[in-house]
């Protein structure tokens, strides 16, 4: 069996309530963690389905400032996504942005 061999799960976020729940509830593993990388493209109304799982911690990753969440709704519709909900609602001081980045060469970092 699948996941009494295995010890990390990967799924976009739209089957992360699917197969991860559905092997752990067979097998009566619990999930001890989940990363959601690109939360911040990452709507707000999808984070119920994610903790079906009920993990023991949920990782939120991403630029809130970045890429705004997928959906189909005009950008005047668009809705908030997980770490901009994240933003206006936790304590400050709550969020820890990185500080240093290796993705983008320091001299467009200077320039932007």
């Amino acid at each position: 069996d699948i996941t009494t061999r295995t010890s990390v799960f990967l799924s976009t976020v739209d089957c992360a309530h699917t197969v991860p729940f559905y092997l752990l509830q067979q097998s009566g593993r619990r999930l001890d963690a989940m990363i959601v990388d690109e939360a911040g493209a990452v709507p707000e109304w999808k984070m119920p389905a994610l903790t079906v799982c009920a993990p023991e911690l949920i990782i939120l990753v991403g630029d809130q400032q970045q890429l705004p969440p997928f959906t189909r709704a005009s950008r005047t519709e668009a809705p908030l996504s997980v770490l901009q909900r994240m933003e206006a609602v936790l304590p400050a001081g709550s969020i820890k942005m990185l500080r240093l980045q290796y993705r983008m060469p320091p001299q467009i970092c200077e320039f932007l």
